[in-house]
């Protein structure tokens, strides 16, 4: 009996698990060998949380509704959805100055940051590596916004992930893509400023050809793999 075959017999089989979160009244019923699967924290977190009718409780402190739905529609399809051609399609009908476009390059790229701060939180490293690169889709689509930016800096750790809105942001700047109101903004996150000139010493003795009219940004997919966790580099080669 293979893996793949054995996991669709457990799914079938499996107990369920009920989700509760801190901002609202709704539960979420998931099954539990998924989310086993998902993470070593939820076997920890799910061991001995049984409700008096016998149903196992999963608390996700910090986490709110949508991320929360990102994260299932994630565990159960192992894709999100195409966020960066829905901005493209966006811009294209809209025009890079509509209000529109920019509302919603602000709600994708800060809804992508929170679920990354989730698998990281919850040590889901394959939901992180996918996050990533929904949000360079979203990113190449239009541009990094510095609400997201903030966020990433508020809630992650990772100095990955900080590296890479660096990286992003200074060819945002080089190619003027940012208002003076959006760089005052970027100018104003603690620490961000900083990782943007070493970024931009790194290049100088890289020998990149950014200044020269070659885009190293890591929404080009240039350089995509340097900002993955290394369990999905591995994989891939």
């Amino acid at each position: 009996m293979n893996e793949a075959f054995q996991f669709a017999v457990m799914l079938q089989q499996d107990e369920m698990a009920t989700i509760q979160l801190d901002d609202t009244s709704e539960v979420y019923t998931v099954q539990r060998a998924l989310l086993l699967q998902a993470s070593d924290y939820f076997q920890k977190a799910l061991d001995g949380h049984i409700s008096e009718d016998g149903r196992r409780i999963l608390r996700l402190p910090g986490c709110d509704t949508p991320t929360l739905q990102l994260f299932l529609l994630w565990l159960y399809k192992r894709a999100l959805p195409d966020f960066g051609e829905y901005q493209a399609t966006l811009l294209e009908r809209l025009g890079v100055e509509s209000e529109i476009v920019m509302k919603s390059s602000i709600d994708l790229q800060t809804k992508l940051v929170k679920l990354w701060s989730f698998g990281e939180m919850f040590l889901i490293p394959a939901l992180q590596n996918d996050t990533t690169d929904a949000l360079l889709d979203v990113v190449e689509a239009d541009k990094l916004q510095p609400a997201a930016v903030a966020l990433v800096y508020q809630t992650i750790s990772s100095d990955m992930i900080k590296r890479m809105c660096a990286k992003e942001a200074l060819n945002g700047w080089r190619e003027r893509f940012y208002s003076e109101h959006e760089l005052s903004l970027l100018g104003g996150i603690p620490g961000f400023m900083g990782e943007i000139l070493d970024s931009r010493e790194e290049c100088r003795w890289s020998n990149c050809l950014c200044d020269r009219g070659t885009p190293c940004c890591p929404s080009g997919k240039l350089d995509r793999g340097r900002y993955m966790l290394k369990s999905k580099v591995k994989e891939e080669n």
